[in-house]
């Protein structure tokens, strides 16, 4: 099924836009999980086996992460061979991909027209990565990761309903600001925790060195790997989320969100695989007539045919599977910006205030 882009620029114009990001997003430069949840169910039992998997998964998906603090200017440029591309190549053209749907989005929302909905954007993710807040802020944007404060910042859900305006010195004349809020459903690699005070800090990836220091040790690279705030990729994510209140907070925002009226949700890179998020969002889905999801599959092949089987008895028919058009085509989040966001708008950006836009003071609400 494609996507109509008259249809689309109705659904932007009139609806509380929110996007579901997953693993394939940060791809390829961070691996994909793969059967890694299957292999850590497997190996549950044999804390050899469970310690290997974990290693996997901090080499290929988290230690890389270091390099994005950097723009992955340390990174080889060397090929493999002559067909596959080097680490830094894999980096730019995943950096690029969320850099061009971020503009796109930022633009259609400066555009709208409709004042009863605010400039926000939900973006909801599984990735523990910084990619996205990373490349927000070398663009300038707004985005709320939940943390407030600068000297030593701390998290709290309740950040995520704060608004951006500017107000212009001269006459007053007050504008929103395009926001975009990043809301890391499984915790992420630059959360840390203050035990005294029972709060999720911001640790900017500190812990990385020590646990790739730790290891050939194994017992202490299992503890310095139990201090991340994360959810494992493993199927009782129920049980560990559940057990912490920031987690169980986080996933009562996602289904909040679509359980608002006149909503949209895009679901990019991620395959529904996740029992307990598929389950929440099939029940606000039947439960919200006014709720629209598009998901959007790498390729047509085993993804796009599961997700065509889980939702097929949706109640009100408001979940549709988009796939490319060609067999030889692929989704990626360059190739969805390119055939359905950035075309929404023209590239002529409104100013935000017409005077002082110099001296223009910030207003959170």
């Amino acid at each position: 099924m494609s996507l109509d882009e008259r249809e689309l620029k109705e659904i932007l114009q009139s609806s509380n836009i929110n996007f579901l990001i997953g693993a394939g997003c940060s791809y390829p430069y961070l691996s994909l999980l793969g059967d890694i949840e299957q292999a850590m169910v497997d190996a549950k039992d044999n804390q050899n086996k469970v310690l290997k998997q974990l290693k996997t998964y901090f080499n290929d998906v988290m230690y890389p992460c270091l390099s994005i603090l950097d723009d992955g200017k340390t990174l080889s440029t060397v090929k493999p061979s002559k067909n596959k591309p080097s680490d830094k190549e894999k980096f730019d053209i995943t950096k690029n991909g969320y850099k061009e749907i971020f503009e796109s989005i930022n633009n259609i929302l400066l555009h709208r027209k409709i004042t009863l909905l605010n400039k926000q954007v939900n973006v909801f993710t599984t990735n523990i990565d910084i990619f996205m807040e990373k490349i927000l802020e070398d663009m300038n944007f707004e985005y709320n990761d939940g943390f407030s404060g600068n000297i030593n910042p701390t998290f709290q859900t309740s950040n995520f309903n704060k608004s951006m305006y500017k107000i212009s010195t001269h006459f007053s004349n007050v504008s929103e600001i395009p926001t975009f809020n990043i809301i890391k459903l499984h915790g992420s690699l630059s959360w840390g925790v203050n035990k005294a005070k029972d709060k999720i800090v911001f640790s900017k990836l500190k812990s990385l060195s020590t646990i790739e220091s730790s290891k050939s040790n194994n017992n202490k690279f299992q503890d310095e790997y139990n201090k991340l705030q994360i959810v494992n990729p493993t199927k009782n994510k129920f049980q560990e989320t559940v057990m912490d209140v920031t987690y169980y907070e986080l996933l009562r925002i996602y289904s909040s969100a679509l359980e608002k009226e006149n909503t949209v949700l895009f679901v990019i890179g991620f395959s529904m695989d996740d029992e307990h998020i598929r389950t929440i969002t099939k029940r606000v889905a039947d439960s919200n007539p006014t709720l629209k999801i598009y998901i959007f599959c790498h390729a047509k092949g085993r993804t796009s045919e599961k997700c065509t089987e889980w939702f097929k008895d949706s109640r009100y028919q408001n979940i549709a599977i988009i796939t490319p058009e060609t067999e030889d085509k692929t989704y990626d989040l360059s190739t969805i910006n390119s055939d359905y966001f950035v075309n929404i708008v023209s590239d002529k950006k409104p100013e935000i205030a017409e005077e002082d836009s110099e001296n223009e003071a910030e207003i959170i609400t």
